[in-house]
């Protein structure tokens, strides 16, 4: 992937959130769009626990340097 980065690739990690995404990608691969999995965006008005989870990816990703892309803005503004 470091090679592909000196190439001009961007890097994202999609749908972050569920199934085998993790925090060590967040150090171990060199990414440049963190995607997080629309249903959290979906529930961000719903549940209680999603704004909090939200919000900490969002610190993560800006503290790291990545592009934050909650997937169902995406839509939205298209």
């Amino acid at each position: 992937m470091k090679r592909l980065k000196q190439l001009g690739v961007r890097i994202a990690i999609d749908d972050f959130g569920t199934g085998y995404s993790s925090l060590s990608y967040l150090h171990r691969l060199p990414i440049d769009v963190l995607k997080i999995d629309r249903s959290f965006m979906e529930n961000l008005n719903e549940l209680e626990s999603t704004r909090p989870i939200v919000e900490a990816v969002l610190l993560m990703a800006n503290a790291l340097a990545c592009v934050r892309w909650p997937k169902a803005w995406r839509r939205r503004s298209s």
